[in-house]
């Protein structure tokens, strides 16, 4: 159940993790197998390491290094490793889903992934859970991950998340739905917003119209419902809602989810 918030930051949370979006959510302890555009010919995903990533400090004071694992039980693992800070205080682990520029030292706004406290330990683990309501099985939109702190003194500042050390995210998990292909048919009753097209006539977001509807939205486009949500991991304030608003913009392209 979500509890919402106004003008409070989105962040999704998973598991262990707290929605902190000005929305909040009952952990969920399910597990959900990869799941993969229906096709005969979709790739089968066996257990392998399939990200990895290095976080470091601009003064080299904080440190670590990361591997994330699908599992056999169709979950996704996350290990920190060879983790070192000076740093008083609780420090917590965010995934974001992009990468933060060099100015960039507060990240309380916008969505983001947060996966609790961290330890003094050198090594710690995570279990992702069930990624299936936030990412549709594939959490490859999260590009960075990212180290926070909340410091008094910046808190006075309206940073309630200080950025303390980061580093990317190498992904090498495969493409979960290659089928995948939007093909805009045309507007029609229930579906009758804009689509954006790129240079080369490939559809790249749909404005959602007055009265429109999400599965007639999907079947304008030439996909269903699932692949409108796995397109649009970040939509606010829940990935999965079933409801299109007007105004709101869907996301068609792989590669910017």
């Amino acid at each position: 159940m979500w509890r919402c918030r106004a003008g409070s930051a989105v962040v999704a949370a998973l598991t262990v993790m707290t929605v902190l979006s000005g929305c909040t959510s009952a952990p969920s302890t399910e597990t959900s197998p990869l799941p993969t555009h229906a096709s005969p010919t979709a790739p089968d995903i066996t257990p392998r390491i399939v990200a990895t990533g290095t976080i470091s400090s601009p003064d080299g004071i904080t440190a670590g290094s990361v591997v994330i694992s699908y599992t056999s039980a169709g979950t996704f693992e996350f290990a920190l490793s060879d983790y070192r800070t000076t740093r008083l205080g609780a420090v917590q682990l965010v995934m974001n889903p992009r990468a933060l520029g060099p100015a960039e030292t507060c990240l309380d706004t916008g969505f983001r992934v947060t996966m609790g406290s961290l330890s003094g330990e050198g090594r710690q683990s995570f279990h992702l859970g069930d990624m299936q309501e936030i990412a549709s099985g594939d959490p490859r939109f999260l590009g960075e991950i990212v180290l926070t702190q909340r410091i008094p003194a910046d808190v006075e500042n309206d940073c309630a998340a200080t950025v303390i050390a980061s580093g990317p995210i190498r992904w090498t998990m495969p493409d979960v739905r290659p089928h995948l292909i939007v093909r805009d048919t045309g507007a029609q009753s229930g579906a009758t917003g804009t689509v954006a097209l790129d240079a080369a006539g490939v559809p790249l977001t749909y404005t959602v119209a007055t009265a429109d509807i999400m599965q007639t939205i999907a079947a304008r486009l030439g996909i269903t419902t699932d692949d409108v949500f796995y397109l649009n991991p970040r939509r606010i304030p829940q990935p999965r809602a079933p409801l299109a608003y007007p105004g709101e913009i869907f996301n068609l392209a792989k590669s910017a989810r």
